[in-house]
Formats: C-alpha cells, sequence, structure tokens
C-alpha cells in the first residue's frame, strides 16, 4: 500500500488531536507524502439555523453547561416536531460535509497523500447528526454505508477512550459529565459494529504512538 489513510476519533478530551498531530510529524519524519486534516463537520449554513435555534427556544446561552439534559431535550424536540426541519437539517449538514471533506481529503488522497484525520465522519454523525435526531445504531450505520460512496473510508480507525472525569480534567469547556457519558456510548456503539481499533488515551503517549505507528507501517506493507 503506497498511502493510508488513518483516522482518530473520539469524544471531548480523549487525546485524539494530540496522537494525531504526533503520528503526523512522524510521518514527515520518514519521508512519508502525508497530510494532516480535521475531519469534523464546520457548519456554515447549519450554524445561522442552529444560532435561531438556540435565540428562539433556549433560556440563556449558558444552558448547554447549567442544564445539558435541557440542551439536549430541546435540540432534540425541535427536530422531532418537524420532518421537514428535521430532513433540511440532515440534508444540509451531510451537503456541507462532503464538499469540506472533498477539498481537505479527497482530493489529497487522490493525489497520492496518505491523510492523517484528526476526527472524520463518525464524530460529525454522533455529534452533529444522531445525538439530536435520536438515530438508532442500525440506522447510523446505514448513514454510514452510504457516505462511502461520496467520501473515502479509512483503512484504519483509532478510537481514543478514557473515562469521563480524566477527559474534565484535560478539557474546562466540557458541559457535564453526562454529555460525555450519552457520546462515549454512541462511541463505543459505533466501535464495536464497525471493528474500529480501541485505545487507552490514559496510557503513556510514547506507547500509544508505537501502538498506532506499527498498525501503519503493517498497512504500508501490505
Amino acid at each position: 500500500m503506497a498511502k493510508v489513510f488513518v483516522c482518530f476519533t473520539g469524544s471531548d478530551g480523549s487525546g485524539k488531536s494530540t496522537i494525531a498531530s504526533s503520528i503526523f510529524d512522524s510521518m514527515l519524519q520518514e519521508n512519508k507524502k502525508t497530510k494532516k486534516i480535521y475531519g469534523r463537520y464546520r457548519p456554515l449554513l447549519t450554524k445561522h439555523l442552529t444560532a435561531l435555534a438556540k435565540r428562539l427556544f433556549l433560556h440563556s446561552n449558558n444552558e448547554i453547561f447549567s442544564d445539558y439534559d435541557g440542551f439536549l431535550n430541546t435540540r432534540r424536540s425541535l427536530l422531532k416536531a418537524s420532518s421537514f426541519i428535521s430532513r433540511i437539517y440532515l440534508y444540509t449538514v451531510i451537503a456541507e460535509y462532503i464538499f469540506q471533506i472533498t477539498i481537505k481529503l479527497t482530493i489529497p488522497y487522490g493525489l497520492g497523500y496518505s491523510i492523517i484525520s484528526d476526527r472524520y465522519i463518525y464524530d460529525t454523525i454522533i455529534n452533529d447528526i444522531s445525538l439530536y435526531a435520536g438515530l438508532s445504531l442500525d440506522e447510523t450505520n446505514d448513514l454510514l454505508r452510504k457516505a462511502w460512496y461520496f467520501i473515502p473510508k479509512p483503512d484504519i480507525v483509532f478510537l481514543l477512550h478514557v473515562p469521563e472525569q480524566v477527559a474534565v480534567q484535560r478539557k474546562n469547556d466540557i458541559p457535564s459529565l453526562d454529555y460525555l457519558r450519552i457520546r462515549n456510548k454512541l462511541y463505543c456503539e459505533i466501535a464495536g459494529s464497525q471493528q474500529f481499533l480501541t485505545l487507552d488515551g490514559t496510557i503513556d503517549p510514547s506507547i500509544l504512538k508505537k501502538t498506532v505507528l506499527e498498525e501503519i507501517n503493517r498497512l504500508l506493507k501490505n
């Protein structure tokens, strides 16, 4: 394999960005033709829709921190209240995401670059779609199957997992433990069905890096 597409996924504070940057640097030092990208969806059109919904339905901008369950239920209710709004939101997120990934990933990958992706469609589906639309695991996997017609599927996906208490110590902008528990559950379910390699994000970074590089080199030798 002349190139490899590696993805790091996981909830907030799990160490995705740190290990992705470390692996990218190592591959550059080995003179491998490599690009590193941020692979999660960046809202454009939906940014304005979300901002409007917050102003209309949330009591304050701090509600996500003071009452995360209330915030989550409000967003779910908005999507469930209208199938039209739900479809518009879903199709807008997917269309924007495919465009973003085409520019950042699909084109350089087609030109022969290896890709190190800090987050990818899994993070987008969990955090921007499944969580609010209440998709089942089967529906989520079906959405992924359809996505591969439009964007590249990674050669290997590493799920970084850490206990919720560790994550909140690493990052001070995590709303609550429930925020993490809900997401960790979704990540673990998808990891099991999509055969991710799960890594303990609390172990020594040098050991973590060695493990990942061994897997990448194994793929490159095939």
